[in-house]
């Protein structure tokens, strides 16, 4: 997830492979701390390859309230 976000220039020819990797992080999260399916940021991790298609590269993104 990291490598997606912020390590490499984001591929709107991968975004298929980006997305799945998206989902299996999720899972595996959920997997292993199913507390955490209430969190809005473990959710929005599957809309990571949209909005980075819509609104750019996330290091633009602020997250922090």
């Amino acid at each position: 997830m990291f490598r997606i976000a912020y390590c490499q220039p984001f591929d709107s020819e991968m975004v298929g492979m980006y997305e799945s990797e998206c989902s299996s992080c999720v899972a595996a999260i959920l997997a292993h701390y199913a507390d955490l399916k209430r969190k809005l940021k473990v959710h929005l991790l599957l809309h990571l390859c949209e909005s980075m298609l819509q609104f750019g590269p996330t290091s633009a993104y602020n997250t922090e309230q």
